[in-house]
């Protein structure tokens, strides 16, 4: 797939850039942390390298407005073997957490979770938070292997492509697991 931008002259192409190759995963992380939009419109960021039981970092953490929360794992460049594996790692340790466990770990002030639930949705809060959990991969680029497991597990994975012109930058999200199977 290639981007151009229009101009004055016609057209001309934006250059596509590996991710991994001038940008760091906390980049990634701060972008879609201030703007959860890139992800889907039905989520509320809670918070970032949300540490689990075992000392391992959630990059984010989400709850959607179900009130499911939503693990979210980014990765710069390709797709790991172990990726699948982190992701269910992530999902049982978060399944053990109720609402006041998720204030905690997101180091937000007790009894926070639902005024923030509600500000962002604009209704009540679900009486109960995380009674499911989600994952959502977002990396640049994802093999088949594991995206035939991620569709099994019922995760999401998005791909990103980082484009760049002389003075923008622009981020193109596939969301994969809803594209029909090649």
């Amino acid at each position: 797939m290639k981007l151009f931008k229009r101009a004055s002259s016609g057209f001309q192409p934006v250059a596509g850039q590996r991710f991994a190759d001038e940008h760091y995963e906390s980049h990634l992380e701060e972008w879609l942390f201030n703007n959860p939009q890139l992800i889907g419109d039905d989520i509320l960021m809670i918070g970032r390298q949300v540490m689990t039981d075992d000392g391992k970092r959630i990059d984010l953490l989400a709850v959607d407005k179900e009130g499911n929360t939503v693990i979210i794992e980014l990765k710069r460049g390709e797709s790991t073997r172990d990726l699948v594996g982190q992701i269910n790692e992530y999902i049982s340790a978060v399944e053990r957490w109720d609402e006041r466990e998720l204030e905690r770990r997101t180091k937000h002030q007790p009894r926070t979770l639902d005024k923030r639930y509600s500000e962002r949705f604009n209704c009540a809060a679900p009486a109960t938070f995380n009674h499911k959990q989600k994952a959502i991969v977002i990396i640049e680029s994802v093999d088949e292997l594991t995206r035939s497991t991620v569709r099994r597990q019922g995760s999401r994975v998005l791909t990103f492509s980082y484009l760049t012109s002389t003075e923008e930058e622009y981020i193109l999200v596939d969301d994969i697991v809803s594209n029909p199977a090649p």
